[in-house]
């Protein structure tokens, strides 16, 4: 719910930017994660055709918009990051989680940069930092693990 809350300010970011389609993908992302986290609680949160409605609603509605708005070949990273995200969320992977939530950053690094959105591109490093210290990490313990 703590990611729902934070992309409705993702939106307002996005929308003072004219970033029409990093408005609508965050929007979406407000509202897959809403339906992310009642996963495992309730069976209809549950049914793994959500990614995949998240990605085409996500495709969908950002090429409308974008696409009204003049974004042109911009609003491809946007929609793929979320395609993404939506599943790499999905996944119990963690491994697989992590390589495309860093793919994921990347893509929106890019994006933001076009639109010189210096809190989104910080972001976008700092996701990227972090998920290569969690992977070292990982990879550290399990070396430890495995010396005893």
């Amino acid at each position: 719910m703590r990611q729902a809350v934070a992309s409705l300010f993702w939106v307002a970011h996005m929308l003072l930017l004219g970033a029409w389609t990093g408005a609508v993908v965050s929007a979406s992302s407000c509202i897959r994660g809403a339906v992310y986290s009642r996963r495992g609680v309730k069976g209809w949160a549950s049914h793994p055709a959500w990614p995949w409605l998240f990605g085409v609603l996500c495709a969908g509605l950002a090429a409308a918009f974008g696409l009204a708005k003049g974004e042109g070949p911009r609003l491809v990273l946007a929609v793929t990051a979320q395609g993404i995200a939506s599943y790499a969320l999905w996944t119990a992977n963690v491994a697989r989680t992590r390589a495309l939530m860093a793919l994921y950053s990347a893509l929106l690094l890019f994006y933001n940069l076009l639109f010189c959105s210096i809190p989104g591109s910080t972001c976008a490093v700092a996701n990227i930092v972090a998920i290569a210290a969690a992977t070292l990490r990982d990879g550290w313990r399990q070396r430890d693990e495995e010396a005893f």
